[in-house]
């Protein structure tokens, strides 16, 4: 491609991959629509000049007929044939028909003129048809965005060459020469097809898929109620044309109407069509076509005449053939490769030529029953309205349908326990003399889930297996449960010290005498004897009561265990304390039984030891648990807590899932005061998937929406500027490898994780703004290797972003080379930092690029990233010391 060239494609907006195919696209459709455009004049004229105007819905009905019938037909075999060799073949036979035409077709032959005027609409349903198909094929939505629009204007441009050439041959020569210009014309487009690429195909493994679904039946619905409004308006033109024109003069008024026509149609696909493409939702560019016609159909029905129609005529082939057209092909794109050609076909025939039957029909039965030009203007309103109602809801339909082929049809339901039926309850209580441990275990928790703890049998204490009984004892003392006295009194004599201790730990049996007590002492298990101590100590408080405490304290871990499961049994005043310096001294197994006891007599003087256990993996759920049972006790403590900077690390960083099982906005509220306060990457992550988290399940609880966008731009500008400095760092290593320290790569590393952490995190807020979309989806479908399904996701996102942040997140997700999205940031997204964010290019500029961006990476908030700067600037000065001349700009840095 020629530097001009690839000039003008940037200014359009083309990456590199895509335009070669585009600009064999072009000049394809620019060949056929100005044979097209010729073939239009020379039927137009010999039409209407040898037959009357109330011949043409005849012509439609036959076109409309003819075209479901080749549509229907090559669908058996079009399949196994690749896209290019079918446009290919196809335009070849027009070539040849067309030609074949130029040998009868006279105004003296009602056959002649008449079968002129079918071929020339059924030829270009099937061309217009597959060459479209073949484009849809070729590229994913965000390049349909950027290329559909100029591929439009080349069929524009074709169109009023076609025009003006007709003009000019029409001054000299009859109509029907018109026809031998229209025939070459399609030879060089088939010609030019074939340098056109084949289809990548979808790495997806091709599925069954139904050609016509809902999605496919309201396209159909769409183009079928447009179509009927053009229809009916191409008859109100040519029958008022034919009325006030006569003779000859009617060929000269076709081309000049045509060529002017086209010529503003060919100044909006390059001028407006594009940017309006790819700057506002197809559901926009797709409502501009039925709305000003209802508006001018409106006008004409009030003052009917010549220049109304025009009117009308005119607006509806400068935008249908180049905006609205380039949006109906986009809405093609969320269908997979195999239902697109089948939907594509359908829509195309049954929508477009359905709807010429339909309104020749309709324009029959008016002229039968006396219909006259008045009654034909306000039927031309009348389907203007239906046209425009045909749009509504379809937005939500198409970005449905794109997140429906991203998500590859995954559902993911939450799965909620109803209530427990009597078949149910029958089921759990025969499961718990099961055998199996595992199996009364999860009976157990079933019970427990539901509140029914109280409906277990008591026999379950006398199963054979170790962990099933302390399970179950454990279980009844979190409900409360007396009646299982007896069967607790007999586990003080079980085999396992373990049951043994737990049994004798159980509260709710009631004061025990020092007599009984003492008996335990001198059980042979440690840890039966320290239980025993510790009820001994929990007596009531004394100085020996304390004394023996802090000797368990300092004992072994069966001592510790011990007391941590008799902790409900102590005063509260000794219970604060004691769960501290138990909290303090704790492993993993100590920290889960000492959050299952402070769980089962939740009490306010144990929060700070509830704070401690939040560090342990195996107490975790527990200490929340009881934290949310305290209220407003417990979330205040939170809050204070995360508002510590000298609370340790481990702790911290579980403080944000912990406030968010409060199921209060209050809760929430804390959270969001706190985002951007930075204390730590993990832990603004951990806010923001906690926050995320609250307004799935509470979306209507209200949130600080101009807090969430602000924060949002902050980190895409973040985003922006990392991967600028990613940009300068890696210009460093390419043009001065010398320089490049080994921190450098590790550097540039952490820039490129922080880059994308900034990202994840923006879409973390914009779930925070809008929990009812999938941003989730839309995340992960932007890091897919298949290039639609990124296509897709940017599609869906586009439709889903606030408007204050969607110039800037789309261009930051753009598919682009990482430079280009930088540009595009500065001119779209009017992202501005406090350095320039485009890396300099002249070749001297790296190293002055590289510090200044070093510089700003020293007051970063990751501490990692400062660290990581620092080594790397040191290192580059010494470098650059000791080069034996070292350039001027670089002595400066």
């Amino acid at each position: 491609m020629t530097g001009r060239l690839a000039s003008f494609a940037r200014a359009l907006g083309l990456r590199r991959g895509e335009r070669r195919e585009t600009f064999v696209a072009v000049s394809v459709l620019a060949a056929f629509v100005a044979g097209h455009a010729v073939l239009e004049t020379a039927r137009d004229t010999l039409f209407l000049t040898g037959l009357s105007a109330e011949k043409l819905p005849w012509a439609y009905l036959a076109i409309a007929f003819l075209a479901l019938a080749l549509t229907t037909v090559s669908r058996s075999w079009m399949p196994k044939k690749s896209h290019r060799r079918v446009l290919v073949a196809t335009l070849l036979v027009g070539a040849v028909g067309t030609g074949a035409w130029w040998l009868f077709a006279d105004t003296e032959s009602f056959g002649a003129v008449f079968g002129l005027y079918v071929w020339t609409g059924v030829l270009s349903t099937v061309v217009i048809i597959r060459f479209w198909i073949h484009l849809a094929a070729s590229f994913d939505v965000s390049q349909a965005r950027r290329s559909f629009a100029l591929v439009g204007a080349g069929g524009l441009a074709g169109a009023t060459l076609g025009s003006v050439a007709a003009r000019g041959v029409l001054a000299l020569n009859p109509p029907r020469d018109l026809l031998l210009l229209a025939a070459g014309l399609f030879a060089l487009a088939c010609a030019l097809a074939t340098r056109l690429g084949q289809a990548s195909p979808s790495p997806r493994k091709p599925k069954h898929t139904a050609p016509v679904d809902g999605y496919v039946w309201r396209l159909f619905a769409v183009v079928l109620a447009i179509t009927v409004l053009v229809t009916v308006g191409d008859y109100a033109f040519k029958s008022t044309v034919s009325a006030t024109t006569q003779g000859t003069a009617l060929g000269s008024f076709f081309a000049t109407y045509h060529a002017i026509t086209n010529v503003i149609a060919l100044g909006l696909s390059l001028a407006v069509a594009p940017r309006l493409l790819q700057r506002t939702g197809v559901n926009v560019t797709l409502a501009v076509l039925p709305l000003l016609l209802l508006g001018l159909s409106l006008g004409f029905a009030a003052a009917p005449g010549l220049l109304a129609i025009v009117a009308f005529k005119a607006t509806d082939d400068v935008l249908r053939h180049s905006l609205h057209r380039s949006s109906t092909e986009i809405l093609f794109l969320p269908l997979s490769d195999g239902a697109r050609e089948h939907a594509k076909s359908f829509v195309e025939a049954m929508g477009m030529r359905g709807g010429q039957a339909l309104a020749s029909l309709a324009l029959l039965v008016a002229f039968y029953f006396g219909a006259d030009g008045q009654d034909v203007a306000w039927m031309l309103v009348g389907t203007g309205v239906v046209a425009a109602l045909s749009l509504v809801g379809m937005k939500g339909l198409y970005v449905a349908r794109f997140r429906a082929r991203l998500s590859g049809g995954r559902l993911e339901p939450r799965q909620v326990l109803g209530d427990l039926d009597l078949h149910s309850l029958e089921a759990l209580v025969g499961a718990l003399s099961s055998s199996d441990e595992g199996e009364v275990i999860a009976a157990l928790d079933l019970f427990d889930a539901h509140g029914r703890s109280a409906l277990v049998p008591a026999l379950v204490l006398y199963h054979p297996s170790e962990e099933v009984v302390l399970h179950a004892l454990r279980q009844f003392r979190r409900a409360g449960r007396e009646d299982v006295k007896d069967a607790v009194e007999r586990l003080l004599q079980h085999d396992s010290a373990e049951v043994r201790a737990e049994a004798l730990s159980y509260e709710h049996l009631g004061a025990r005498s020092l007599e009984d007590l003492d008996e335990h002492l001198s059980d042979a298990s440690p840890r039966v004897r320290a239980t025993a101590l510790a009820l001994l100590a929990a007596r009531e408080r004394s100085v020996e009561s304390d004394a023996l405490l802090r000797r368990l304290l300092a004992g072994s871990d069966d001592d510790r265990y011990a007391l941590a499961s008799s902790l409900g049994t102590f005063v509260p005043e000794t219970r604060r304390w004691l769960s501290v310096e138990l909290a303090k001294r704790a492993d993993s197994v100590l920290a889960a039984a000492l959050a299952a006891s402070l769980s089962d007599n939740p009490d306010p003087s144990t929060i700070p030891a509830l704070l401690e256990l939040l560090a342990y993996r195996t107490a975790r759920d527990a200490a929340r648990e009881t934290l949310v049972a305290l209220g407003s006790d417990g979330l205040t403590a939170l809050e204070n807590a995360l508002a510590d900077p000298e609370i340790p690390r481990a702790i911290r960083r579980h403080l944000p899932r912990s406030i968010s099982r409060f199921p209060t906005p209050d809760a929430m509220d804390i959270l969001v005061d706190h985002m951007g306060a930075r204390p730590s990457a993990q832990v603004e992550f951990k806010i923001l998937r906690a926050v995320g988290r609250m307004r799935a399940d509470h979306p209507e609880w209200p949130v600080d929406e101009r807090r969430i966008v602000r924060q949002t731009m902050t980190e895409v500008h973040q985003a922006a500027e990392l991967l600028r400095d990613a940009l300068v760092l890696e210009r460093l290593t390419e043009h001065h490898a010398d320089l490049g320290g080994p921190a450098l790569p590790l550097l540039n590393a952490l820039v490129r994780d922080s880059h994308e952490a900034a990202l994840e995190r923006a879409f973390r807020l914009l779930h925070i703004l809008q929990p009812d979309q999938d941003y989730e989806v839309i995340y992960d479908g932007l890091g897919s290797d298949d290039v639609k399904d990124r296509a897709a996701a940017r599609e869906i996102l586009r439709h889903a972003l606030p408007e204050a942040v969607v110039d800037v997140m789309m261009t930051l997700t753009d598919d682009a080379d990482d430079l280009e999205r930088v540009r595009l940031l500065i001119e779209y997204g009017g992202v501005a930092t406090r350095r320039s964010l485009l890396p300099t290019t002249d070749t001297s500029s790296p190293v002055r690029d590289a510090m200044e961006c070093l510089l700003g990476m020293l007051h970063a908030g990751d501490r990692n990233v400062r660290a990581f700067a620092a080594e790397v600037s040191i290192d580059l000065v010494r470098r650059l010391e000791r080069r034996q001349d070292p350039a001027p700009e670089e002595a400066s840095a």
